[in-house]
Formats: structure tokens, C-alpha cells, sequence
């Protein structure tokens, strides 16, 4: 018994007869149809395991899971001591 435990959507297999094409077709739709900002937002989060959403989504995550679900800069935090100071208003 082979069975596939995830199947292709029809409308994916569509794109082409073979899974090279069809991958270098999708690749391109993807491109052609999603802002380069949104793409680098879902490299981000996917890069941090975290979850691609709105801000109510996120929340609803970080509630459900007790993680942290919105993407953090790089790196350790500095010390208070290495920070610069705010400019007063």
C-alpha cells in the first residue's frame, strides 16, 4: 500500500506534465504576482519559525502556544550601558 500522505492541488499540477516545469512555473507565478516586501516578511518569519500573519493573528499564536510570534531582530539584546541614548523632544 503506497499512499501519499500530501497530495498536490489540482490547479498546482496543472502548471505542467513534469515536476521540473511545474516547479520552475510556480516559481514564477509566485514572482510575478507577490511584492518583493512581502516576500522577504515570509523568508523572516519562516527563517525564525515564526507565524505569518496580522498583529490579532500573531497574538492569538503567541496566546494559544506561549511562544513568541512576531519576528525579533538579530542577535542579543544590548545592555543598557551599549545603547544609544534617545533623543530628547
Amino acid at each position: 500500500m503506497n499512499q501519499a500522505f500530501i497530495t498536490a492541488y489540482k490547479s498546482y499540477t496543472a502548471l505542467a506534465d513534469d515536476d521540473v516545469t511545474r516547479r520552475a512555473n510556480y516559481r514564477q507565478l509566485i514572482a510575478d504576482h507577490i511584492d518583493p516586501d512581502e516576500t522577504e516578511s515570509i523568508r523572516k518569519h519562516t527563517g525564525q519559525q515564526r507565524a505569518f500573519g496580522n498583529e490579532r493573528f500573531q497574538v492569538q499564536i503567541e496566546a494559544l502556544t506561549g511562544r513568541a510570534a512576531i519576528v525579533r531582530l538579530r542577535g542579543r539584546p544590548k545592555l543598557p550601558s551599549q545603547r544609544r541614548p534617545t533623543p530628547e523632544k
